[in-house]
C-alpha cells in the first residue's frame, strides 16, 4: 500500500494535471493506492475527469484506490457528480 497525502485544493488545470501524473506513477508501483485529502478543500469538474482518466488505465486490474479524509464540500460534489457509481476501482471513504 502507498499513501500520498494531497497538499492543497484540486481546482487549478496545473495542479489536477499534477495529481494525475503523481497517481499514474504511483499505479505502476502499488495494487492498493490511498489518497489523503486532508488538506483538499475543493476540487473541480476536471478532477472527476481525471478519476474517469485513472480508472481507465486501472480498469481491469485489481488495482485500488482509496479516497480518504474528504471535506463535506469534496464529498458532496462526488456525490452530486454521482461519480462514485462509475468509478469501480475507486474507494471513496465515506460514500462507497
Amino acid at each position: 500500500m502507498i499513501k500520498y497525502t494531497l497538499t492543497k485544493d484540486l481546482f487549478v488545470f496545473n495542479d489536477n494535471n499534477e495529481f494525475y501524473n503523481k497517481v499514474c506513477e504511483l499505479i505502476k508501483l502499488d495494487d492498493e493506492i490511498v489518497l489523503d485529502f486532508q488538506n483538499v478543500k475543493n476540487i473541480s469538474s476536471t478532477t472527476i475527469g481525471i478519476f474517469f482518466s485513472i480508472q481507465q488505465k486501472v480498469e481491469f486490474t485489481s488495482q485500488i484506490l482509496k479516497i480518504i479524509n474528504m471535506n463535506n464540500t469534496v464529498k458532496e460534489t462526488i456525490i452530486q457528480l454521482q461519480a462514485y457509481k462509475s468509478l469501480p476501482n475507486f474507494k471513496f471513504e465515506g460514500i462507497s
